[in-house]
């Protein structure tokens, strides 16, 4: 009997069928997720793909994304070089579905983690694993919803107990030792002091006898705090000393009115609690800096030139230090930015490189993951700024503090050029940052396909150029950043704890970990250059303690990864033998599987000796860890 036709105005259309449908052909109910994906269980990778902004947007003059999105200074303000590659000059555009969410802290709160977050980026990762492989420890991780952070709970008590006993000041040999790392942990990162005031204020003032601290006391306390924290030898309690009393002279003579050593200070206490794994608490005080910054006017050039030449060099300082916090922040942990950048960064009086590529990231957060699109006129713009970063740094890669040589030789001993390698890393970010979103989307297709096959000699899935550069500029990105972070692994002299650098490894470990899952592994060396990216977190991990959270993540991935190559490798000759047995023929009778083998030996064995003992397997067997 046929089935009874509905009547058209009660009938339920859907509008567009999701990826997995449209590749299966199978009718999709238009839910998110629908009801073939909850079947099947993949309903986390039911989405929708959209057309192009040409058949979605309305006939309305389409605005123009390209513009600035800043006001009306400096001449940023104005798109630059926008003659970008031939193979990204398109008119289509990719909106990513969203992925924020809220992470648990240690204390039982929900905080925000935005969709260029690591945290965000490692759930997308998961689900790709969870498609390629199903259940295992890097997917099913019981704090995959948590974020780690380090709570001091009697952080009140301890403010007080320094202020009631304040630490003693250090000599000038300690004082010059601790100084000396304080540099070097912050080269490129925090110049918000001038390194030869900073040796000439710390001598007199360790002479001055005055027990009623200034407002200079903060700095120095904190600039002596954060030397013990980064200083190889275990200084902590001392760190932890002179950070209280540092912060609490802040709190006390340094949060009524705005000013200079107000914002000094709140930076360096920012700065302490991201080292020591608080990134949330570093937050709260930058943002306290950020909002003097504003009231002082250190947004604003033409401003701070009106001042003398000394203060206006020590206001662009604190302008360079907050902008470079405030980036590295927003970025990792998907939140917007505090601070606009209104300056033209490409100006040669004084050129920043750090300040101008704050100004990319700045605008990759607002115009692709703000508005969670990626366009091809968007991709030319950003690209092009990078190439123009590239061209300036390669003509004056001098930075204020930093200099050329991928080594310095210090009078404590030789070193790799920390100043350097932050600023090449964070270039390095913001390609990936760019290109990550096509990457996923390239990979979980890809494994979503391999996983419905069932030989490994499928079809490649067709994609743009475009998409095939974006997404090998990502893991290229990633190696090199490796490579760049391989100077820490001999080296002795370096600080325990360099937060931008354990970001950076993290960040490059997830994506050469994806990029296995789509195997680009097969031409790429890939598996190395993960195996070194768990050494460099496995260096900083026993003093920092999301250093250590980062190791455990990487060490259960680089096992999802190891098997899915094996699980490849397997299937690979599984169909090449489909492929020799339809030519001439096969006399192979199938192996069965390892449970229904262990089962026969069990039987067979346990009956004739009655234990397991001595019992050797023809193939070795492996465990998901």
């Amino acid at each position: 009997m046929p089935t009874k036709r509905s009547h058209k105005t009660v009938r339920r259309r859907c509008i567009r069928a999701c990826t997995t449908c449209k590749r299966r052909k199978e009718r999709c109910d238009g839910r998110q997720p629908c009801r073939r994906c909850v079947e099947r269980g993949v309903d986390f990778d039911c989405r929708v793909s959209h057309p192009p902004l040409r058949e979605t947007l309305s006939p309305t003059p389409e605005p123009d994304i390209r513009a600035y999105p800043h006001g009306a200074e400096g001449n940023q303000c104005v798109p630059q070089e926008r003659n970008g590659p031939r193979h990204l000059r398109t008119t289509s555009a990719h909106i990513f579905p969203q992925s924020s969410r809220l992470a648990k802290d240690e204390r039982g709160k929900y905080m925000f983690i935005g969709d260029a977050a690591n945290l965000t980026f490692l759930q997308n990762v998961r689900r790709i694993a969870h498609v390629a492989l199903g259940r295992c420890a890097f997917v099913d991780d019981p704090l995959r919803h948590h974020i780690l952070e380090t709570y001091d709970d009697g952080h009140e008590r301890l403010i007080v107990e320094s202020a009631i006993n304040p630490p003693s000041k250090p000599t000038s040999e300690d004082a010059n030792y601790l100084i000396h790392w304080y540099i070097l942990a912050t080269n490129c990162v925090l110049d918000a002091v001038d390194q030869h005031e900073l040796f000439q204020g710390m001598s007199k003032w360790l002479l001055c006898s005055h027990e009623e601290p200034c407002e200079t006391s903060a700095i120095y306390y904190l600039v002596l705090a954060l030397g013990a924290q980064s200083c190889p030898e275990s200084r902590d309690s001392d760190a932890e000393k002179y950070f209280n009393f540092g912060r609490y002279i802040t709190l006390m003579t340094l949060m009524e009115d705005p000013s200079l050593v107000m914002i000094q200070s709140h930076v360096h206490v920012a700065m302490y609690l991201l080292a020591g794994s608080r990134r949330n608490s570093a937050f709260m005080y930058l943002g306290t800096a950020v909002r003097a910054a504003y009231a002082l006017g250190l947004h604003r050039l033409d401003i701070s030139a009106l001042y003398p030449t000394s203060e206006c060099l020590i206001r662009e300082r604190l302008w360079k230090a907050i902008r470079i916090l405030d980036l590295f922040m927003s970025a990792s942990l998907g939140r917007p930015p505090s601070t606009t950048e209104t300056r033209d960064t490409t100006v040669k009086e004084n050129y920043s490189a750090s300040n101008d590529l704050c100004l990319i990231f700045e605008n990759i957060l607002a115009e692709i993951y703000a508005k969670r699109m990626v366009s091809s006129e968007t991709l030319e713009w950003i690209s092009g700024l990078h190439r123009g970063w590239t061209s300036r740094f390669m003509e004056c890669p001098r930075e204020v503090g930093t200099q050329c040589a991928e080594r310095i030789v210090t009078e404590r001993g030789e070193a790799p050029n920390i100043g350097l390698i932050h600023l090449k890393e964070a270039y390095y970010w913001t390609i990936m940052l760019l290109s990550r979103p096509t990457l996923v989307e390239k990979v979980s297709l890809y494994a979503s396909a391999a996983a419905e096959s069932d030989c490994s000699g499928m079809e490649q899935l067709t994609s743009s150029a475009s998409n095939d550069i974006l997404a090998s500029a990502c893991v290229d990105s990633a190696a090199r950043t490796i490579e760049l972070l391989a100077a820490f692994i001999m080296s002795t002299h370096v600080p325990k704890r360099l937060p931008f650098v354990v970001n950076s490894a993290f960040m490059s470990a997830l994506v050469l970990g994806l990029a296995i899952f789509g195997d680009m592994d097969r031409v790429l060396p890939l598996r190395c250059s993960l195996s070194n990216a768990r050494v460099i977190l496995a260096k900083f991990s026993p003093h920092d303690s999301v250093a250590r959270r980062y190791l455990t993540i990487v060490d259960n991935f680089q096992n999802a990864c190891d098997k899915y190559v094996e699980v490849r490798t397997r299937r690979d000759m599984d169909y090449q033998s489909r492929l020799i047995g339809g030519l001439f023929g096969s006399i192979h009778i199938e192996a069965p599987d390892a449970g229904d083998f262990m089962n026969h030996l069990d039987l067979n064995n346990t009956n004739r000796h009655g234990s397991m003992d001595n019992i050797l397997l023809p193939f070795d067997s492996y465990d998901v860890i």
